[in-house]
Order: C-alpha cells, then structure tokens, then sequence
C-alpha cells in the first residue's frame, strides 16, 4: 500500500486522452470490485523528488486531468506513476488515500517504455500511441524503430508511420488536438 499523495503522476504517461467518462467508469469498477491489479511506480531518486510543488486536480473539463491531487500537507513525493492512471485518478475520486503498488526499480528512460507497455491492452487512442512511440524514439537515440517496434510489440512500419505522421504536426497543434479530445473524446 503506497499512499496517494506520495504518487506523481508521470509526465510521459503515454495515454494523454483521459476523459470524464473513463474515469467514472474505473471509479464504478473500483467501487464494485475494489483494487484487483495494483498499480506501478519507481521510486524517485532523490534528485527528483519535488518538494512543496504538487500541481493541483482539474477543476473543469477546460483543465488536464490527470494532475496529482491537491496536497495541503504539502509533502513530498516518493513515486513516479508507470502504470494504471485511470485507476489512480478513480481512487482519488472514491476518496481513497492509498492504493496497492507494484515498485519497479527502472530508470526514467526506461520507465516510458514500461508505461507503454503496461497500456498496450487497453483502448488507447491512436495519437497516445504515436505520441508514446515518439517520446521512446527521442528519448533513447541508440534505439532504432525495430527495437521500438519489438519492445512494444508492434512492426517496425507502424513505428515508422507514427513518427512520419508526428513530424506533419507542430507542438502547438499537438496540443490544440489533444485538448479537444479530452474534452469531446467519448
């Protein structure tokens, strides 16, 4: 059991479509059948342990979600979130202070491909995976898109054809299009 607000999110979580609707979906599941996978998270070196800084939940539908709760006892974290963030964000709606957690000791640039992996069975929008595959590809020059492809379980065309179609975008648009989607995303 971790604590809730030991946990920060992970920036390079590669689902950046998290709707309301998903959420409260988790949150109906997690109610029923209470936490039956735990969720993954590394520990923070040192360095990285943000103290006194924690972002604040999403008030609105015009604001992330995903954001790590509101913290008036302004600690510190301890973890980065791998995976399971809608469970994350559905046990903060219940309420809850604390989850079950599997530690991983992985550094942080191998903590975005294990993120991707832990979503590979779940619905992922498209352009979470273009944009996950990106991040992997820049995050580790000595990768080439076969290995990308073989450690995500996806041809080495696919890998190929996200990066090709990222470069059509610049961050601003990235940005306009993934606004959008969390909001009018079903």
């Amino acid at each position: 059991q971790i604590p809730i607000a030991k946990i920060r999110p992970n920036a390079n979580n590669p689902r950046h479509v998290i709707t309301p609707e998903a959420v409260d979906k988790k949150v109906t599941s997690l109610r029923a059948e209470g936490q039956e996978t735990p969720i993954k998270v590394r520990p923070l070196t040192p360095e990285e342990r943000i103290v006194n800084q924690k972002p604040e939940v999403a008030t609105s539908q015009n604001e992330p979600i995903g954001s790590a709760p509101r913290n008036d006892n302004m600690g510190t974290f301890e973890y980065e979130l791998i995976g399971g963030h809608l469970r994350l964000l559905a046990a903060q709606k219940l309420g809850w202070e604390t989850l079950n957690a599997l530690v991983l000791e992985v550094p942080p640039a191998q903590a975005i491909l294990a993120a991707l992996m832990d979503n590979q069975g779940e619905d992922m929008h498209w352009l979470d995976w273009y944009l996950a595959i990106e991040l992997t590809a820049t995050s580790d020059p000595n990768l080439t898109q076969k290995a990308i492809a073989e450690s995500i379980e996806v041809t080495e065309s696919y890998v190929s054809q996200a990066l090709k179609v990222l470069k059509l975008f610049n961050q601003s648009s990235r940005d306009q299009i993934l606004q959008q989607l969390k909001i009018s995303d079903p």
